[in-house]
């Protein structure tokens, strides 16, 4: 599945040298949904993923594309992302 990775700018380097790194949400929720585990979040679309990089990035965003296997519903988010345990195959897609 081809996903869609958005993250503050400052991430880019990193990403493009390392690839999106693994890591566990830091969002604090009641939800007893919260995914615990480590892994990917990366949305369904483009417009998503830009939706997330201006309300969540705090002002400039990159996006990168990446495929997937093992896909979860990302039940704290009110959109179409998804959780994965691993990102490969990660291309630069765009820049705000």
């Amino acid at each position: 599945m081809k996903l869609y990775h958005a993250t503050p700018i400052e991430n880019k380097g990193s990403i493009e040298e390392f690839g999106i790194a693994s890591g566990v949400t830091d969002k604090l929720t009641s939800s007893d949904d919260q995914i615990t585990d480590k892994g990917v979040f990366g949305f369904v679309n483009m417009v998503e993923a830009r939706e997330f990089g201006v309300d969540c990035c705090g002002g400039e965003y990159v996006i990168f594309s990446f495929e997937c296997k093992d896909t979860v519903l990302d039940p704290e988010y009110d959109g179409e992302a998804i959780f994965c345990t691993e990102a490969i195959n990660v291309e630069y897609c765009e820049s705000n």
